[in-house]
């Protein structure tokens, strides 16, 4: 408690050390601060720099006037460290390229997660209930686990959710499959989380929403949500390039009875949540920006795109009649993402072969989102062309350097440093 109170503590006195230096909250997000201007004559508005915190730690980025406020603020108070560039921030390695593109990685992380020891003894008797000892140290791998999956590793989302519900009832074949999600986690320590440079007036979303239904095997229905920076060449069907921004992968709280209904369940919290990412970019890219009214705050920002691929759902939502579904709740979850989808998006399908969030949402070989991690692109393609389908489709898994979308060099409004308080 008295830890708590000193850090409440120093996040005052750094707030009021900001308000001085002309720095203003986030009114969504208090841990980030903005540092603007505008002028007198035609009331025109400059966004110099960006401030993110968590706890004693900070990251920014901004023009030679946010840091020379940045240098003010070091008088007031003193920073243990500074590093520009190259860094690790809260156990992450950052790593800004040339092109301005931001390279997120936990690969020493992940190498240095101990795995459970399980005896010879006990491995033979699979079905046997864990000890006290053995489900701290589960928790304990779980707990690592899931900070790599919550920062970079989406690609292992739901295998590690499939450890996370057995934990109650955990057996030694839980430790078995735990110790499984972590040799796959260090035999792909490799992957990395890619933020693109994309010019600030061209950046939109795209939001992956998927569900996977209960089954003999696995009980329970899980949802999934990825929610990607990109811009607008996506929905023209072009290569383009994406960036992670936030992504779920959970258990479903309720029962649902069929598919439908997991998948409607599903794609009205990505929904949800995609409109909340646009809501926190349109704060920061936009003066004035009228986060209180959104469907008037999304008209100034580009259109964003919503990918499924659930045929049903897509018709339902897309046909201007009333949707007429078994479920009564269902029926409501439909015309909730009809109602957000007029929220300036467009409501887009693709095949399951093409669903990078499929992958978030049941234990299989998440080879496909880790293809777009790597490259760095995605594109959707003419669902009245079925051969686009199958060209993108080898397009995507081919991993040779001619089907890679390199970053692209951003221009003015992005030649900014990154930097490290």
């Amino acid at each position: 408690l008295e830890f708590r109170r000193v850090l409440f503590r120093s996040y005052k006195e750094f707030s009021k050390q900001l308000d001085k230096l002309h720095f203003t909250k986030h009114p969504l997000e208090p841990c980030i601060y903005l540092l603007e201007t505008t002028l007198k004559v035609g009331n025109q508005r400059t966004l110099h720099g960006i401030i993110g915190t968590h706890v004693d730690d900070g990251v920014c980025g901004g023009d030679s006037y946010f840091y020379a406020q940045l240098d003010a603020l070091k008088k007031a108070l003193p920073f243990g460290s500074f590093k520009q560039r190259k860094f690790v921030f809260t156990g992450i390695h950052l790593e800004q390229l040339p092109d301005f593109s931001i390279m997120a990685s936990q690969e020493e992380y992940v190498k240095n997660i101990p795995a459970i020891d399980v005896g010879k003894s006990r491995r033979a008797t699979p079905d046997a209930s864990i000890n006290d000892i053995e489900l701290n140290k589960l928790r304990g791998l779980i707990g690592s686990l899931q900070y790599a999956v919550s920062h970079t590793r989406p690609d292992l989302a739901a295998k590690l959710g499939e450890v996370q519900v057995s934990v109650a009832r955990a057996t030694v074949q839980t430790l078995l499959l735990a110790n499984k999600v972590l040799r796959e986690a260090q035999e792909h320590s490799h992957v990395k989380i890619c933020f693109r440079s994309i010019p600030v007036n061209q950046l939109t979303h795209v939001s992956f929403g998927d569900a996977s239904f209960a089954s003999a095997k696995q009980l329970s229905s899980f949802q999934g949500t990825l929610i990607c920076a990109t811009n607008h060449e996506l929905d023209l069907n072009k290569k383009a390039p994406i960036s992670p921004l936030t992504w779920t992968s959970k258990k479903i709280s309720r029962v649902v009875r069929s598919t439908l209904s997991a998948e409607a369940y599903s794609m009205s919290a990505s929904v949800d949540r995609l409109g909340w990412m646009r809501l926190l970019w349109g704060t920061i890219h936009i003066a004035q920006f009228d986060w209180r009214d959104p469907l008037r705050g999304f008209r100034s920002l580009p259109k964003a795109t919503i990918v499924t691929d659930c045929k049903s759902l897509f018709d339902l939502v897309s046909r201007t009649a009333m949707p007429s579904c078994e479920e009564f709740r269902r029926t409501l979850e439909v015309l909730l993402i009809k109602e957000r989808c007029q929220e300036h998006c467009h409501f887009r399908w693709i095949p399951t072969s093409l669903q990078v969030a499929d992958a978030l949402t049941k234990p299989m070989d998440p080879i496909l989102l880790r293809q777009v991690l790597s490259s760095g692109c995605f594109q959707l393609f003419d669902e009245m062309n079925p051969w686009s389908e199958m060209l993108i489709a080898s397009k995507l898994f081919n991993g040779s350097e001619n089907n890679r979308m390199e970053p692209s060099i951003s221009r003015k409004s992005h030649q900014k440093n990154f930097r490290g308080v």
